[in-house]
């Protein structure tokens, strides 16, 4: 099974600067636009690519806009990578608001230390493992249908059971920071996030942590099939040439 699919967004810092935007390489091409203060010198060079450093200002962050025609109210995941969070009490990371009753549709954050699984007004499950202060870590939640789960670097973090969905509704889908009731910006580094109209398996989940922050945004861009035929031996490619040519 192929880990690109359900996929609903990918906005991939590790692709490159691209100035006050961050470029959603899914199938709806929901862009994230630059806002509370947080500027083109805050793309940064880290072991992983890009990030994008957001202050604990309480407004920095990514704005993907309204992205009414995504509901979410089906079994999902969304995951984020975070570097160097120092923020510990009710930040948010990555998520989406509903508008029409103005609470997060679902919510991926940080408090007691702890990533913590929101959505349809309740939290849903609480991690076990601190984040703060780690080098790049991904940070996922997931809805089963029955189970809400968290995952952290891959593994599985809480479990918990639960049959509510995620509220259906406008929404607008945040990245580093929320807008409910308050601003509510982490103080780190955000890379890739992604979002799924499926759950991940635990599998899928490993694997995603083991490619590495930007790995899906490659993916989705055919970048990673690139770089495999460009470190192809020269016997390698030879024998590829030959396969396909004249007989």
């Amino acid at each position: 099974m192929s880990i690109t699919r359900g996929i609903v967004g990918c906005w991939s810092p590790s692709l490159g600067a691209t100035g006050l935007m961050l470029r959603d390489l899914g199938p709806y091409r929901n862009h994230g636009a630059f806002e509370g203060g947080l500027a083109a010198d805050d793309w940064i060079a880290t072991e992983q690519g890009l990030g994008i450093r957001v202050a604990n200002t309480g407004t920095e962050g990514v704005n993907c806009g309204n992205l009414g025609s995504l509901a979410f109210d089906v079994p999902f995941t969304a995951a984020c990578w975070m570097r160097d969070n120092t923020e510990t009490t009710d930040r948010a990371l990555f998520g989406k608001l509903n508008g029409s009753t103005n609470y997060p549709g679902w919510l991926i954050f940080v408090d007691g230390s702890v990533i913590k699984a929101y959505w349809n007004n309740s939290i849903r499950a609480t991690g076990t493992t601190s984040v703060i202060g780690q080098p790049w870590q991904l940070c996922a939640i997931t809805w089963t249908g029955t189970r809400a789960q968290i995952h952290i670097n891959g593994r599985l973090d809480a479990d918990s059971a639960t049959t509510t969905a995620p509220a259906a509704g406008g929404q607008i889908w945040a990245i580093g920071k929320y807008f409910w009731p308050t601003n509510r910006s982490i103080n780190g580094t955000v890379g890739e996030a992604c979002a799924w109209y499926r759950p991940l398996s635990d599998s899928e989940h490993l694997e995603l942590y083991r490619r590495g922050n930007g790995w899906l945004g490659r993916e989705l861009t055919g970048m990673n099939q690139r770089r495999t035929l460009g470190r192809l031996p020269t016997g390698n490619r030879r024998r590829r040439l030959l396969c396909g040519g004249m007989t």
